[in-house]
């Protein structure tokens, strides 16, 4: 039976820790840009389908989150509906917003 050395062992072990490293320092950017819609998911997420007309690649900023040309944006019967296109859609929710709900502030 053949052992590894400690120095093979540390090889390993510093790869091992690299990449985690690497995945934690992605998903730690993916909760922040989306931190703000994951709040928006709490109260107005939906599994309904999207609208019939929509438009596609659409850029919206949340609070510090640009998130350009990832959001498709549809209106149906006086909501508007925002899902992500992203590479990560799977893990970020379709809102479905009451007009009436939406405030506007210019800075």
């Amino acid at each position: 039976m053949i052992f590894p050395t400690i120095n093979e062992t540390i090889e390993v072990l510093g790869q091992f820790v690299f990449a985690i490293t690497i995945v934690s320092i992605v998903g730690f950017g993916f909760w922040l840009a989306y931190e703000p819609w994951f709040k928006l998911a709490k109260a107005f997420g939906t599994k309904l389908s999207p609208p019939g007309i929509f438009f596609r690649e659409q850029t919206c900023k949340l609070d510090r989150a640009y998130l350009k040309g990832y959001i498709n944006v549809g209106i149906a019967e006086q909501k508007l509906y925002l899902s992500d296109t992203s590479p990560l859609n799977y893990f970020v929710q379709p809102l479905l917003i009451d007009l009436n709900a939406i405030a506007i502030f210019f800075t």
